[in-house]
């Protein structure tokens, strides 16, 4: 069974290890940076790109500037870097997620829960709402 604590900890300490905490961020440079990956998902939107591919470079540049677009549903691409919407609200869920455990323990201590107790506590009050929260067109 997938186990989000676990999870949570080795985005976190990946970031960390790729020197992404070496220089203190305010709430406002994290919320940006979720902004900027929400940003890319609906470029690729906008752009008609698949839920996932990779780019693999060809040597002739073609019509789409030197890149062959390649759809697939294969969790591992041989080291190309895997692009496209789905991805990219991926890595929005990452930026969270780290950020969630930079808070460190201390926080969730003070609070009395962690943070998928926290995400459970949500989707169950979101479960309680009314149709479209009352009306809300979107």
């Amino acid at each position: 069974m997938f186990n989000l604590n676990k999870f949570i900890k080795e985005v976190h300490e990946n970031a960390v290890n790729h020197g992404w905490h070496e220089d203190k961020r305010t709430f406002g440079d994290i919320a940006s940076l979720i902004t900027c990956e929400v940003s890319e998902a609906v470029e690729e939107h906008r752009n008609g790109k698949p839920m996932i591919y990779v780019n693999k470079h060809t040597e002739q540049s073609d019509a789409d500037g030197g890149y062959n677009y390649i759809e697939t549903d294969v969790a591992y691409f041989d080291g190309l870097k895997p692009e496209g919407i789905l991805v990219e609200l991926a890595d929005v869920i990452i930026r969270i997620l780290d950020y969630a455990a930079s808070l460190g323990d201390d926080t969730y201590k003070e609070i009395g829960m962690d943070f998928t107790q926290i995400l459970e506590l949500k989707h169950n009050y979101n479960k309680t709402r009314s149709y479209k929260h009352g009306g809300k067109l979107i």
